[in-house]
């Protein structure tokens, strides 16, 4: 392929998007969104072991965006109770 290193990026939680939490005056995440996401991000962690053992030369590096961001909102929350 002639690519030697790869970052691949999570899905967020997008039921903690503003779109989202704005129904509940911005206080609490869709569950069910971010269930999709977590099944979404963990059939991506398969596939990216897959391409890891099929393409031994390449370097896959995944970027875990649903835990920082919902370590940021988590963290958030403590802070404004």
């Amino acid at each position: 392929m002639g690519i030697n290193k790869i970052a691949i990026d999570l899905m967020e939680p997008n039921g903690c998007l503003p779109i989202v939490t704005q129904r509940s005056s911005y206080e609490k995440c869709n569950d069910t969104l971010n269930m999709v996401a977590r099944n979404h991000n963990q059939l991506l962690l398969q596939a990216v072991e897959q391409l890891k053992m099929e393409m031994e030369t390449t370097i896959f590096v995944t970027l875990d965006l649903y835990t920082a961001f919902l370590s940021t909102i988590e963290s958030m929350q403590k802070n404004r109770d």
